[in-house]
This record gives structure tokens, sequence and C-alpha cells, in this order.
């Protein structure tokens, strides 16, 4: 998963905070994320390569982070979100009650 920090990401807290998480199954890699105009992203990743494993390394690890550093945006990163995630923020806005 790739994460945007609105700051210089501290690399040593992050992989720190994932290998002290008893759910994250794996090692855990934390990199800077570079090229393309990237800033203030690190790239964080598990050796874990079955796809059911992988959805629940990636909300443990977002939970890792919201727990250390604060909610997140809110923006949906598409390429690294699970199926169900992008079904629950599809969903999600239709089930709730319309405005008066």
């Amino acid at each position: 998963m790739t994460v945007k920090f609105a700051y210089q990401p501290p690399l040593d807290q992050i992989r720190s905070a994932m290998a002290n998480s008893r759910k994250i199954k794996g090692e855990v890699s934390v990199q800077n994320f570079t090229g393309s105009g990237a800033e203030n992203e690190v790239e964080i990743g598990t050796e874990a390569q079955e796809e059911g494993q992988l959805n629940v390394n990636r909300q443990d690890m977002q939970d890792v982070l919201n727990s250390r550093w604060g909610q997140t945006s809110g923006k949906l990163d598409f390429n690294n979100a699970s199926q169900q995630a992008v079904v629950e923020r599809l969903r999600d806005p239709w089930l709730a009650p319309a405005s008066p």
C-alpha cells in the first residue's frame, strides 16, 4: 500500500509500529516512495502471497496507521484497496439518509 503523509514520513516509527503489530502476518517492509512527483509518500508491503491474507494485512496496516497517526484523509486508493473496501465505499453513500 502507498501512504501519503502531510509531512516527511517518520520511517523508523512506521517500521516499529508495523513490527509491533501482532495482527500483521509476515515480514513488513517500509520504503520511501519516489519518482513521478511523489512527495512524503511511503510504500508499505508484506510478504503475504495469498489474496485473502493480503486483504487482512492491508486492513491491519491501516488500523496501525490510524491508531498511531490519526484518521486518513478519507480518500480511497483504488490501486491498494481491497475489493470489500471498494464495495463499502461505493455502497455507503447510498445508505445514508437524504438531506432535508
